[in-house]
């Protein structure tokens, strides 16, 4: 059962408060806004409840006291719900079990389980299928009857599954039907990386042969390219000497062109500026002819023009004669109209002033007759206004002697009860002040303590922080470290296997020495490729690659013999030729040690190549012939001085791989791809092999130091989890004594302050009931008093109305005279507005007409004046037109001479142009020649050193060493014929994955494991699907034995809660009895059996009690709380619902929220919720078993 429950902050309860419950029944009461649900809500929120719409708010930070205008909003909230566990309804080994919750403003939460830390998920899975779960049955309010009574079964199935035991059971079902989705998930995700695997398999195999396919053609191809190469620079040399001998004969005879094509030009320039002199004068004669052509041209047109303006001004006079005369003619007409309209003006102002006399008179009249009647209203207004007063006075007087007399009786009763509460709180406070003293000395004892263990627990993290920073660093080297190991092992095997397999090495050298190693006569006197046998230090190992050149593919043997042996291998096996160096037959030429010394003076000079690498013991002679004559150099600008300082006798290499050859020539510039690497190959496989030594020995000696931090670690953890659990049980006992603490001393507090209100509250209140009497006897007087006046005020009004009506009547008909006065004059003094209108109409009229005739004798004598002037214009103009025409005359003839001298000077023109084309054309020919021929050596020149820049970068071939490369063709056609096929059919072939094979290999493997992976999700998905049958058939059978005792029970209960009647539970037909619907059927007393639905709301609501009963009689819970479902009851049912929860109050413990009187006569005790001070609750209680005793 719940021993108690512990509130501080919740909603409306900001102070400690604690709820002892015992056995039997408990009653909460309240008004109405006191906060009694609170309570519910409160054992909610404590029991883990995550939605704030069921505890009645918006957000979860509702929960905590909001504050009110004399006491501040907390920062948390905190419940503790005790429980008795001595029956082990929990399943955990203690007597109690408490249950906290505590919730901050800042949005974090905390739970524990007696005074531990623990999560959310801990207490959901203490209360599985104890009935006081979220969906259990152990608090029922209105939503709970509501999800009973609900057409949707849904919820009702919930309380089913949680009495059935079965909740446990399908939260393993949905956890294992997760996991089961997981697995499809990841089956999904297997097989689409086996479609993938697989799709790559087939197209890696094909690539593996055309790799192979593609190494066989691309040696063929080399050697061709070689060769023709070689033949095509030859014919590049012998094009570009025939090339410069005729560029020098095209330059001399283009000397001699130049000198004819000079004297020509002299001639012509002479010509051209007669020619330009003659077009200047003729240009002159033709601008002045075309003046005088304009001139003329626009003295014509100015004759035409005067004639069409005289004839226009002809026109117009004509029509402004006709318009004066018709404005003479309206002008006459409006005289004899402004006659008639002068004499309708009069007639109309002698009526106007007979009208305005009559009207003047009939107002007067009226005035009279309003002022008498209005100064009568105002009379009886203010005698109505005083009886209004009078009978205001008289209904505050009498609310005045009600009110008194109510507050005389309350305040009595008051007085009694305030005397009475304040003998209790006086009572006590003296036992509070006595608990608090006992709490704080306590409470100061268990705060020193908590300090010296949060000083040793702060201690112990440090030391913990500081090996997990110690194992952390440890860790991450021995990662790295490993890293780096896996990586040169890599490395060391790639290596490994290129050297063993002779990858890299031309196939001719690369086929023969897998020969010899698999062939035991092949195998006398070989030693190897110059490569393999040579130790390079790193920062030269570029320099000495492009050294040697290709002759790190040279194959090192004893003596001649082994060499032709090897040749005759070659020849028979048409692999190819490869180059030897028997060690017996090679003449070494080293440079002297006298040069050498000379020589290491200069900057930038490194040394010998032959003695700055080493070679196998015994080829020393080898490596001399190789590299005895090559120098190295830091850059190409000191090997150029070092080529100046020793003669140019020296090969010399820079470390950036530039060239200084022997004579002069040099190579250099940038390398379109790395070097082969294979001279030092062999040296940085036995480098990597070192290196891992050294790391697998550093990596042992660092894991010895990890597991020592690691033992420290542990150390240090169990340390500080031993003072964080010693910390944690002492901050729960001083949090513990705190809330006791603060309980008591907000107890104390507020008994302080209830006793000083309670005294003051008795003193004002005598004083309050002694006004009241005095105010009681002095309304009685003022009653009667008013009475009478009221009466005396009504005869007066009722003369003064009758007064008022005759005036009233006389003054309408005076005012229908006024208005009909009114609207007479109105309409003549219209008319005679009018005519004031059309009189000035017609004058504005007339003298505009007079106006215009004024502007049309102005505009004729204008127009006359105009046709004299351009008369005079058209005789002025036919006198200009002979003189421009004998000026015209004169100046054709002058054009035409001048015409003629320029025909002569043209033709002459185009005779030294035709020679002049002539020699230019021979000139140009010789030009191009010249230019051809230059162009032609540079062509050569060009594509010879193109070619030579593509066999250096395809094949890092120079110039010198290319004829060694070369092989015999018989044919050039046929060569470049199948040169050109081998070609298209590389290209033809497209990408190549020189990879393939090992690609193909890793393919194979995650394939395999792919498929492993998949068989083993498999065999998971059939075990999870078993697991969910066996828990779906426990259920089922759980359920169905829980579903026919729970119908017997509310059968039995139904009719004892109704005196009879007959109730039913049934299943809606489904495949799945865990998915069928819940119906409920009752027949209550003298009704037929039909649905919730059909019932009435007092009949449903008991019909659900009914259900609840009949689980808890099934499985009781430890605790039930009613939150006043039976609001809804008749006195009779509650009565009912009453005595069945005291028949029952012996096996189990009822908390109830109620304001019913039967459910209250019920209880054992019962706790009062108050709000005496606006917005915080407080709780009082009471046994009833010791009431009756009294």
């Amino acid at each position: 059962m719940l021993l108690s429950l512990e509130i501080l902050g919740f909603k409306s309860f900001p102070e400690a408060t604690r709820i002892d419950l015992d056995t039997g029944i408990t009653a909460i009461v309240g008004p109405n806004g006191s906060g009694k649900s609170n309570v519910t809500d409160a054992i909610r929120w404590g029991l883990s409840e995550q939605s704030a719409r069921i505890l009645r708010g918006q957000r979860m930070s509702d929960m905590i006291f909001s504050g009110t205008a004399q006491r501040r909003a907390m920062s948390y909230a905190e419940v503790i719900l005790t429980f008795d566990n001595s029956k082990r309804v929990f399943d955990l080994d203690y007597d109690t079990v408490s249950i906290s919750r505590r919730y901050h403003r800042s949005g974090e939460s905390e739970y524990f389980i007696n005074k531990t830390a623990c999560r959310l998920k801990d207490i959901n899975t203490l209360l599985v299928d104890t009935g006081i779960g979220l969906d259990g049955y152990s608090i029922v309010g209105q939503g709970k009857i509501d999800e009973i009574l609900n057409e949707r079964s849904d919820d009702r199935r919930l309380i089913f599954d949680e009495a059935s035991g079965i909740v446990h059971y399908k939260a393993r079902k949905a956890e294992s039907e997760r996991r089961l989705e997981a697995a499809n998930q990841n089956l999904l995700r297997v097989d689409d990386i086996l479609e993938e695997l697989r799709r790559q398999a087939g197209p890696l195999k094909q690539q593996a042969a055309d790799a192979r396919r593609y190494s066989q053609l691309n040696d063929r191809y080399q050697k061709l390219d070689i060769s023709l190469s070689w033949k095509q620079i030859k014919e590049f040399e012998q094009q570009a000497d025939e090339a410069e001998t005729n560029q020098s004969i095209a330059a001399l005879e283009l000397i001699d062109a130049e000198a004819a094509l000079a004297a020509i030009n002299k001639k012509n320039s002479k010509l051209d500026d007669e020619i330009a002199e003659l077009e200047i004068r003729v240009d002159a004669e033709r601008k002045a002819h075309n003046e005088l052509s304009v001139k003329l041209a626009d003295t014509t047109g100015t004759i035409a023009l005067s004639r069409e303006k005289k004839s226009s001004s002809e026109e117009r006079i004509q029509q402004l004669e006709a318009e004066k005369l018709r404005l003479n003619e309206q002008i006459s007409l409006l005289a004899n109209t402004v006659i008639d309209r002068q004499e309708r003006h009069r007639q109309l102002e002698k009526q106007c002033k007979s009208y305005e006399s009559r009207l003047q008179e009939a107002k007067k009249a009226l005035a009279a007759a309003e002022s008498g009647l209005s100064i009568s209203e105002k009379e009886t207004d203010a005698l109505r206004t005083s009886r209004e007063e009078l009978k205001d006075s008289l209904f505050q007087v009498n609310s005045d002697l009600q009110s008194a007399k109510a507050e005389s009786s309350f305040l009595q009763d008051q007085l009694a009860v305030s005397s009475a509460e304040l003998l209790g709180d006086q009572s006590d406070l003296n036992r509070a002040a006595f608990a608090l003293e006992e709490v704080t000395v306590q409470l100061e004892k268990l705060r020193a303590e908590l300090v010296l263990l949060e000083q040793a627990a702060a201690e112990t993290k440090a030391d913990r922080i500081a090996a997990e920073k110690q194992l952390e660093d440890i860790d991450q080297s021995i990662m790295q470290l490993k890293d780096t190991e896996r990586h040169r092992a890599y490395e060391e095997d790639t290596l490994s296997r290129l050297e063993q397999n002779f990858e890299g090495y031309q196939k001719p050298v690369k086929d023969l020495m897998q020969a010899v190693s698999q062939q035991e006569d092949l195998k006398r006197g070989v030693v190897g490729p110059l490569g393999s046998l040579l130790s390079i230090p790193e920062d030269l190992a570029l320099a000495v690659d492009v050294a040697l050149g290709a002759m790190v593919h040279n194959i090192v043997c004893d003596t001649e013999e082994t060499a032709k042996t090897l040749i005759e291998f070659l020849r028979e096996g048409h692999l190819g030729r490869v180059t030897f160096l028997p060690q017996a037959a090679l003449q070494v030429k080293k440079i002297d040690q006298r040069s050498l010394d000379a020589l290491a003076a200069e900057t930038g000079f490194v040394g010998l190549a032959s003695d700055l690498i080493k070679i196998r013991p015994g080829l020393e002679n080898v490596l001399d012939f190789a590299l005895g004559r090559v120098l190295i150099a830091d850059s190409l600008e000191d090997a150029i001085k070092i080529a100046r300082k020793s003669g140019r006798k020296y090969r010399i290499v820079s470390r950036s791989g530039d060239i200084m050859y022997p004579g002069g020539s040099m190579s250099g510039g940038s390398l379109s791809k790395k070097q082969s690497g294979l001279a030092g190959r062999p040296a940085r496989i036995r480098a990597l092999q070192q290196e891992r030594l050294n790391l697998a020995k550093k990596i042992t000696s660092i894991e010895t130091e990890y597991n020592a931090a690691l033992d420290r670690l542990h150390l240090a953890a169990a340390r500080e989890e031993d003072s964080l659990t010693k910390l944690s049980q002492q901050r729960s006992v001083v949090a513990e004594n705190e809330f006791d603490y603060k309980s008591k001393d907000n107890h104390l507090t507020s008994l302080k302050n209830s006793v000083c209100k309670r005294q003051s509250a008795i003193e004002k209140t005598r004083g309050q009931i002694d006004r009241s009497l005095t105010v009681y006897q002095a309304a009685e007087q003022k009653s009667v008093s008013l009475r009478e006046q009221i009466t005396g005020l009504d005869e007066k009004i009722a003369q003064a109305e009758t007064e008022n009506r005759s005036a009233s009547e006389q003054r309408e008909l005076l005012r229908d005279d006024v208005t009909h006065l009114e609207i007479s004059l109105h309409s003549l003094q219209e008319a005679l507005q009018e005519v004031n209108s059309n009189l000035q109409r017609s004058d504005e009229e007339e003298e505009k007409h007079r106006q215009r005739i004024v502007e049309i004798d102005d505009s004729l004598e204008s127009y006359r004046l105009r046709i004299k002037a351009e008369q005079e214009n058209i005789i002025t103009a036919h006198a200009s037109l002979e003189v421009i025409g004998q000026e015209l005359k004169k100046l054709e003839q002058s054009l035409q001479l001048s015409s003629q001298r320029q025909v002569s000077m043209q033709q002459e023109k185009r005779e030294l142009y035709l020679n002049l084309q002539s020699k230019s054309e021979q000139l140009g020919l010789l030009r191009s020649s010249k230019a051809k021929q230059e162009a032609a050596r540079e062509r050569i020149a060009e594509q010879r050193d193109d070619l030579l820049n593509r066999i250096w970068e395809t094949y890092n071939l120079t110039l010198h060493e290319i004829e060694g490369k070369t092989v015999e063709i018989d044919s050039l056609t046929q060569a470049r014929r199948e040169r050109n096929r081998i070609k298209n059919e590389l290209e033809g072939m497209g990408a190549i994955n020189h990879n393939a094979l090992n690609d193909y290999e890793a393919l194979s493997q995650r394939l395999a494991s792919s498929e492993a992976q998949r068989k083993d999700i498999e065999n998971a998905r059939s075990e999870l699907k078993e697991v969910i049958s066996s828990l779906e058939h426990a259920m089922r059978e759980r359920f169905q034995e829980t579903f026919h005792r729970i119908n017997q029970n509310f059968s039995q209960v139904f009719s004892d809660l109704f005196n009879g009647g007959i109730a039913q539970l049934s299943l809606s037909e489904s495949e799945d009895i865990l998915d069928a619907n819940i119906e409920i059927r009752a027949q209550p007393p003298g009704k037929k059996l039909s649905r919730l639905s059909l019932l009435s709301g007092g009949e449903r609501c008991l019909t659900a009690i009914a259900l609840i009963f009949a689980i808890l009689q099934l499985k009781p819970t430890p605790f039930v709380v009613f939150d006043e479902i039976e609001s809804s009851l008749d006195d009779v049912n509650g009565q009912r619902f009453a005595d069945y929860i005291k028949r029952y109050s012996d096996q189990m413990q009822f908390i109830l929220v109620t304001h019913r009187k039967p459910t209250m006569e019920a209880a054992d005790r019962l706790y009062g919720v108050t709000m005496q001070e606006r917005g915080i609750s407080r709780v009082l209680s009471m046994k009833l078993s010791n009431v009756d005793q009294e």
